[in-house]
């Protein structure tokens, strides 16, 4: 039995026993801040009249914990429960196992999750929840029912489908050849190729849903960053001619304090872990998440052609939808359309003194294939494995990554630098997260075996597949 205050029956009356300071007070659910995060407790309670449910708890050591009985348990996406509320429980009680023995709730009481949920949005009827303690959050709606009974409903409504994507291959060429086409740029434009995630923002009837290109081999859900990213999900009425509107993007993380862009490392960190770590990095570190937004992919619900409609008229898509979103999260790219200003962001991103970039540029030809130029030239490779840290890691981070060259092929190598130390303890917390995906590295030369020489991390390839079939352990 988990040791709590509760075990004890020495000097507590019954009701003290079982965290249930008065059954007549329900506490009030609408006292939850939106954008908040609370304790998130699920109890399996064997009652003996009430018969086996799921116990929901919410709250802090203010609030107490806000109660609903599951008798169900809880919903899968897509499903809904009644969720019958309960009176107002101590807090610490949300940690409890054990047995009671006699009166309310008489039976076994086993915590099988101990956790976090963000509030998104709490009106008249309805509160929004967010998990924030694992990996690939969940969202729930709890209803409340009108007149006097007490009979909620629970609904599970995590995105199931993932956001439609049409990719787009670039061209790439080196930097040497880059002046000739900034000198004839013919209604084309350039701008700074920004070193974050790609990105989709998807306009919904009350707002705007951030996810990855990919989806979780875990759950088969799609990546959603739009907690991650907007620290909830703000309501925003989206005019009807452009809900379903679809934008391509790039995500990316910038120091509050300089403006300038956070390294690709420390931006997988905030992406890959849980969103309550996610904001409490960003926290405790200055940052936040931002969405570059260069492309639409849709309007409404008409596809745009890319062949077919010039860049330019794109831009003015995308500068028309950008007005129905908060600025202070979500840009456009600064362009440059004639030769001088294209030379000289050029120069700007080459010396190493764009605040956002020091990655190379885009060029986009009035019509057809967009053109890249990096001043690194980084290869994709898959993760097949993870070696333990030595030193002042060994034991509690990871040393290295394992890769091949494509999938099912051979371990040909490593990577072990290029990591934050987060990162090194985030691999060996949960190695999933990393192996089978798809990792960009810079390295000197490969060699006649395949390997990279000198190979440093340099992030996810955030629109390649994960691969199924590849390792786990180190």
């Amino acid at each position: 039995m988990t040791i709590s205050p509760y075990n004890s029956v020495s000097k507590k009356s019954a009701t003290d026993i079982i965290g249930l300071p008065d059954r007549r007070r329900y506490g009030n659910p609408m006292a939850l801040r939106e954008n908040q995060v609370y304790r998130l407790f699920l109890q399996l309670h064997k009652a003996r009249r009430a018969r086996e449910h799921t116990d929901l708890r919410i709250g802090n050591p203010y609030l107490n914990l806000l109660s609903w009985a599951v008798p169900k348990g809880m919903p899968e996406p897509g499903e809904k429960r009644l969720a019958i509320q309960q009176p107002l429980h101590d807090y610490g009680y949300g940690s409890f196992s054990g047995t009671i023995g006699k009166g309310y709730g008489a039976g076994t009481v086993q915590n099988v999750r101990s956790g976090g949920v963000l509030v998104t949005k709490v009106k008249p009827g309805s509160i929004s929840l967010t998990t924030t303690d694992k990996k690939y959050p969940e969202r729930y709606v709890l209803v409340a029912p009108k007149g006097k009974t007490r009979d909620w409903l629970m609904l599970n409504v995590t995105p199931t489908e993932a956001v439609p994507y049409k990719k787009v291959h670039y061209k790439k060429i080196p930097p040497e050849k880059v002046e000739p086409l900034l000198d004839n740029l013919d209604g084309g434009s350039v701008q700074g190729k920004i070193d974050g995630a790609a990105a989709l923002v998807q306009l919904m009837k009350d707002g705007p849903e951030i996810s990855s290109y990919r989806v979780s081999e875990v759950t088969g859900n799609p990546i959603i960053h739009t907690e991650r990213a907007l620290g909830g999900r703000p309501q925003i009425n989206i005019p009807p001619h452009l809900q379903g509107s679809i934008l391509k993007g790039e995500l990316y993380g910038v120091d509050k304090a300089t403006g300038e862009s956070i390294p690709v490392q420390a931006l997988g960190g905030l992406l890959n872990s849980g969103l309550g770590k996610s904001l409490d990095t960003q926290r405790k570190s200055n940052s936040e998440l931002k969405v570059m937004a260069y492309d639409v992919q849709r309007k409404g619900k008409e596809d745009v052609d890319f062949d077919e409609i010039p860049y330019h008229e794109r831009q003015k898509m995308v500068d028309e939808i950008l007005t129905y979103l908060p600025d202070t999260k979500f840009h456009a790219p600064e362009t440059a359309t004639s030769t001088g200003k294209a030379r000289a962001m050029f120069k700007r991103i080459q010396e190493g003194k764009d605040p956002l970039t020091h990655e190379g540029i885009i060029i986009h030809p009035s019509k057809g294939k967009p053109i890249k130029s990096k001043f690194q030239e980084e290869a994709d490779v898959l993760i097949t494995g993870w070696a333990p840290g030595q030193g002042k890691y060994q034991g509690n981070a990871a040393g290295a990554l394992t890769y091949a060259l494509e999938q099912g092929g051979p371990t040909v190598g490593e990577v072990g630098t290029g990591f934050t130390d987060q990162t090194r303890r985030d691999i060996a917390e949960d190695p999933s997260g990393f192996i089978g995906r798809w990792a960009k590295i810079i390295a000197q030369e490969q060699l006649p075996s395949g390997a990279y020489r000198a190979p440093v991390y340099h992030g996810f390839s955030e629109d390649l597949p994960v691969s199924k079939d590849a390792k786990t352990q180190p």
